[in-house]
């Protein structure tokens, strides 16, 4: 998703990016809304990095579900959220 909003919007900075996809999310209307948590704010994730696919458990994890155009199309995103390192990939 990220990486979509980039590309479409034109931008380099994930925080932007981040930004932008808050402030759709705070546009969703209760009735519509599938989530039943609190909607967090941006500032709830930092020091946000996107790095090359190379940890080895996220590679393990992808080959483990037969997902393999995961090297060539997913990034590991980094990033901290409430005081705790988040590592995934996207």
């Amino acid at each position: 998703m990220l990486d979509f909003v980039m590309e479409q919007q034109g931008i380099e900075d994930v925080s932007h990016a981040l930004q932008i996809l808050s402030d759709k999310v705070a546009t969703i209307s209760p009735a519509n809304s599938f989530s039943f948590r609190r909607q967090e704010t941006l500032s709830a994730y930092e020091d946000i990095r996107i790095l090359s696919l190379e940890n080895p458990l996220l590679i393990q994890y992808l080959q483990e579900r037969k997902i393999h155009f995961a090297g060539q199309l997913c990034k590991e995103v980094h990033y901290q959220r409430l005081q705790r390192e988040v590592l995934l990939f996207g």
